[in-house]
This record gives C-alpha cells, sequence and structure tokens, in this order.
C-alpha cells in the first residue's frame, strides 16, 4: 500500500503518529470521508521519518477504501475526527496514538490465549495471525517464516 514503517503510524510511546492533517487529499464532511485523488498523497512528518527529514508517499485505492471505512466507523461511534486526530488510534488506552508495540502484544497475549485450547503449534498462530492486520508487517514476517520452515525442516542445514 504505502510503505510506511510502523512508527509512523503511531510511534513507541503513543505520543505521536500519523494525523488526519498528513493526508492533504483527504477531506471529512457530514460524517464522510472523501478522498479528492486516489491514490491518495500521505504527509511523514520529520519527527514521524527514521531519517528526520519530511517525505511524502501514497496511500493506494484499497488502503484509501480501508481508511475510509475505518474513520467512519469511528465518527458514526461518536468521535469527532479533528486535522490533529490520529490517523490510528487504540480501541481503549491512555494514548491517543497506537504504540508500534501493541501489534506484537495482540499477536503474543492471543498467541497464550490460544495454546490453552489446542496442542497443535499451526492452528495456533493461525488463530493469532488472524487478531491482527493481516498486510501488516509483522503478520507478513510471520507467514513468511512458517513458509521458509515448511520448505526446509531441518533449518541446520540450511
Amino acid at each position: 500500500h504505502s510503505g510506511l514503517r510502523l512508527m509512523t503510524l503511531g510511534n513507541y510511546t503513543g505520543t505521536d503518529g500519523l494525523r488526519v492533517r498528513d493526508f492533504p487529499e483527504m477531506r471529512i464532511e457530514n460524517g464522510e470521508v472523501i478522498f479528492d485523488k486516489i491514490p491518495t498523497m500521505v504527509i511523514v512528518r520529520p519527527e514521524l521519518s527514521k531519517a528526520g527529514h519530511q517525505y511524502f508517499t501514497f496511500l493506494s485505492e484499497e488502503g484509501c477504501e480501508y481508511l475510509k471505512d475505518y474513520l467512519e466507523e469511528r465518527i458514526k461511534g461518536g468521535e469527532k475526527l479533528t486535522p490533529n486526530s490520529p490517523v490510528i488510534r487504540p480501541k481503549v488506552a491512555p494514548k491517543p496514538f497506537i504504540r508500534t508495540v501493541n501489534i506484537g502484544e495482540i499477536f503474543v497475549s492471543t498467541m497464550i490465549s490460544t495454546a490453552f485450547t489446542t496442542d497443535n503449534i499451526e492452528d495456533t498462530i493461525e488463530v493469532d495471525l488472524s487478531a491482527i492486520p493481516g498486510k501488516s508487517r509483522p503478520a507478513e514476517a510471520i507467514r513468511d517464516v512458517l513458509a521458509w520452515g515448511k520448505e526446509h525442516a531441518d533449518w541446520k542445514d540450511t
């Protein structure tokens, strides 16, 4: 989609991340999210950039659809979105932005609870993967490792 690092979406401490204003071609009118252009531009502010400088990237059509649905769901839930609102926020948390570690915490906590119901590690991992965003880098990395493990049964020989 846009190839953004997770720390751009929400930093480690949960104090900053992408905001509505970082999508200059997106506007919110009467509870509806409207993109003036698709793919849409995303501005990454210097404080979110690994290199410490501002740059821009784009969010694909599919990404725009997901973001539109997500933001409109928040609006329908009673949230008032402003230019300073976090684009992605935790459902219940003391911090305004999702923290990078949240995805890992979700995966691990699901894995622990699933381990009580099955002895099959593959079943456990499949359930755990369903708890995190399917196209997130952690999910893709886990699937890649599983595929590699099936291809190379004895990892010591590779």
